[in-house]
């Protein structure tokens, strides 16, 4: 603390000394001072303790700093879990895309979700882009550990998903393996990063419709009108998530309706993973094709995160490549889609929204894809498949439909020459959505004289929304049955489904 106690120290530590000496001897006093005992000796030997103690120190100090620097930078991309909080993430990248440990979390996020690209090109935007300062240098160093991994196989990635206290320690694990020390850091003899691929998040608020403006006009250049039709068939798509679905009574419905409405048509199924259940098995037996897909994970460089978005790349890929209808799988057909086949080159409808605030400012909400026909290699199916190199959704946040029903809407109202020149055909909403998700329980499933073909006389399928939260449909086999006779639903369903002799619901054979 002071020179005084350091001298004091050792005249204690000398002290001792001469008492072990007079125990040994016996001859002199145990007070008295050695001659010959050296002060200076002993203070040097002391401070050099002391400067090796602080030199400890401080090399633990900066140890445990660059420790509690990483042990922050995983937690934190471990934390980034949900569609909001990435969203929230890409949001603070477009004004502070300086912060290493932004980019690292987005990365990671992409890569729980299976998009090993696209977290690359996170990881490359931040090496070139976040703060080159010391206090930053083991943050970009892990970017760069990271990139290493990722471009070695990332084995282990799969443990991201267990918890995140998992995440977290496979992030360390990788950080250990991996590190990247200061001699292979771009700039100290090692080849540089190459960010000739990388994709940047965008610092404007641009409208898609309107980043797509070259490629809206190319296309109009080299557009034809296909003469042939569309062709005969019904896609269905359905099994994009993590796990086997079940495939329900209404899901069956959906597709004996379509085979009953339209028996001119061949019904063709796209899954990932094959749902499973009794109904399932029946519906097998009315389908004219199944294909099964490998897992979409990216498309036009961007991440799909949701399976639903995974959907939706998969149903408009496929009336692009072979052309035809597409219907979701928990419609139910009221009539033929024949009369719209011929002299059409893409038709959808609109959709309205019960909200009177919508994000198209009062105009009609937007054009869902749900329901949709298109002839192989139309322009407009066309233009939006190139869409998706803008696609910026996460899952269930602000982005979710955009480019499912908004997204549609705002290119035929930015470029109306698609309408005018037959490219697309716009159908009224009264055509498919009517009734929206939040009336549908009620208006079909609450006991009522009326069928549903007198009270939608003019649509061509009735929409379930099925992924709007509610259980009524999934939940008919459990209930008292007499819903099949006293409900809309209940009766245009006795055509597909019938009560057993043993009082069990059963598909009614075509």
């Amino acid at each position: 603390r002071s020179s005084g106690s350091c001298t004091r120290t050792c005249e204690s530590f000398g002290a001792l000394r001469h008492a072990e000496a007079m125990q040994q001897n016996h001859f002199e006093l145990l007070t008295s001072v050695p001659k010959r005992f050296s002060y200076r000796r002993v203070s040097i030997n002391l401070r050099r303790r002391v400067l090796s103690l602080v030199l400890i120190l401080i090399l633990y100090t900066q140890y445990s700093t660059k420790n509690e620097q990483l042990n922050h930078m995983f937690h934190e991309a471990c934390s980034v879990d949900t569609a909001a909080s990435a969203t929230s993430l890409e949001s603070l990248l477009r004004a502070q895309s300086h912060h290493c440990s932004y980019w690292f979390s987005l990365a990671i996020f992409k890569l729980r979700h299976g998009c090993a690209s696209n977290a690359v090109r996170q990881l490359v935007n931040g090496i070139e882009q976040c703060n080159r300062d010391a206090k930053s240098e083991t943050q970009r160093r892990q970017l760069h550990s990271f990139k290493a991994w990722i471009d070695s196989g990332a084995r282990g990635s799969e443990n991201l998903h267990l918890s995140r206290y998992r995440c977290e320690k496979t992030l360390h694990s990788v950080s250990k393996q991996f590190g990247i020390y200061e001699n292979n850091m771009p700039g100290s003899g090692s080849s540089s990063v190459d960010l000739s691929s990388s994709s940047q998040i965008s610092t404007d608020e641009q409208a898609i419709h309107v980043k797509m403006s070259h490629l809206v006009q190319e296309a109009r250049v080299q557009s034809i009108l296909q003469a042939q039709g569309i062709p005969a068939m019904i896609h269905f798509v359905y099994g994009f998530s993590d796990s086997p679905q079940v495939f329900g009574m209404h899901n069956y419905i959906a597709v004996a309706s379509a085979k009953t409405k339209n028996p001119h048509c061949k019904i063709l199924f796209h899954f990932m993973r094959e749902p499973v259940g009794k109904w399932w098995q029946h519906a097998k037996v009315l389908l004219d094709e199944i294909i099964e897909h490998e897992g979409t994970t990216e498309f036009q460089g961007q991440c799909l995160t949701h399976y639903a978005h995974k959907a939706d790349v998969v149903r408009l890929k496929a009336i692009y490549e072979r052309g035809g209808i597409y219907m979701d799988i928990d419609t139910i057909s009221l009539r033929s889609w024949a009369p719209l086949q011929a002299g059409n080159q893409f038709v959808m409808a609109e959709q309205d929204s019960p909200s009177s605030v919508t994000v198209r400012q009062g105009k009609v909400y937007g054009l869902c894809n749900a329901g949709m026909a298109s002839v192989k290699g139309s322009l407009f199916a066309a233009l939006w498949l190139e869409s998706y190199q803008f696609f910026r959704s996460h899952g269930r946040d602000g982005f979710w439909d955009e480019h499912s029903v908004i997204l549609p809407a705002n290119l035929t109202d930015e470029y109306p020459w698609l309408v005018q020149e037959g490219h697309v055909t716009i159908l009224p909403a009264k055509s498919m959505w009517i009734p929206l998700w939040n009336h549908v329980d009620k208006a079909l499933l609450q006991p009522n004289t009326k069928n549903l073909s007198d009270m939608f006389s003019q649509s061509i399928l009735i929409h379930l929304w099925d992924s709007s939260g509610h259980r009524s449909f999934k939940e008919l086999e459990t209930i008292n049955p007499s819903w099949l006779d006293e409900t809309p639903y209940g009766r245009e369903a006795r055509q597909y489904v019938r009560l057993s002799n043993d009082f069990v619901l059963t598909y009614t054979p075509l």
